[in-house]
């Protein structure tokens, strides 16, 4: 964590094992996390790999040089960031998660080498939008594509979905919510759920309001760019 306080960083919170029928069990971080950050479930206990170390007042990259040599044997020049993007979006991909699904539950999961500067290249735009929208920075979390018709308490006081419909009382709910959104599994959390019944019994805030709506944007373009890399990659 302390290269996280010591300046700007981007890492990958990563759990080694995982429990579950299927893994999703990856998330980007731009600040301090902490163990429970992508599962809470026994023996899911994230590990942080931030992008950037920093000793002595100096800013490294926290790669292995010789793995950089053999990307940019294929590639080309590169930076940090696309590496990290590019990764990102392999552990994004379905069909990847499918095909080393056994695997990912025991270890921490393996990213091939690029096989192609055109892969790596789509590839890293791929994961560069993912980690923008899981980091609220992407500006197409702002058009939201959800309604909260009806004024009253804005408490959350019972949760339901029905019709693509998010319940927090008996008057009040978000409309246009896709049921894979809300059944969107991250880790060891279900986002669109969790967030809401985290606040059961209490009145949201406008600012609340503005994140679950952005929230909810960002699962669903999820499901389009996951698309798109299993597309490029045809596993």
């Amino acid at each position: 964590m302390q290269h996280f306080v010591a300046g700007e960083n981007i890492g990958l919170n990563i759990c080694r094992q995982a429990k579950g029928a299927d893994w999703h069990h990856i998330f980007a971080t731009n600040s301090v996390s902490e163990s429970s950050y992508v599962s809470n479930k026994t023996s899911e206990i994230g590990s942080v790999f931030p992008l950037y170390l920093y000793e002595n007042g100096e800013k490294i990259a926290n790669l292995d040089p010789a793995i950089v040599a053999q990307i940019e044997a294929v590639v080309g020049a590169t930076t940090p960031e696309d590496i990290l993007d590019y990764v990102y979006a392999y552990l994004h991909a379905p069909s990847y998660r499918a095909q080393f699904g056994e695997f990912l539950k025991t270890d921490f999961p393996r990213v091939p080498l690029p096989a192609s500067k055109e892969l790596f290249s789509n590839l890293v735009g791929h994961g560069r939008h993912l980690r923008g929208l899981h980091l609220l920075t992407d500006p197409a979390v702002r058009q939201p594509i959800t309604a909260f018709p009806n004024t009253g308490s804005d408490v959350v006081e019972k949760l339901s979905y029905k019709n693509g419909r998010v319940y927090i009382n008996d008057e009040q709910y978000w409309d246009g919510v896709p049921e894979a959104v809300w059944k969107f599994y991250i880790g060891g959390y279900q986002p669109a759920q969790k967030y809401l019944k985290d606040r059961k019994g209490q009145k949201l805030s406008n600012s609340e309001m503005e994140n679950y709506e952005q929230m909810i944007v960002s699962l669903h373009e999820t499901f389009k760019v996951m698309a798109s890399i299993d597309k490029e990659l045809e596993l």
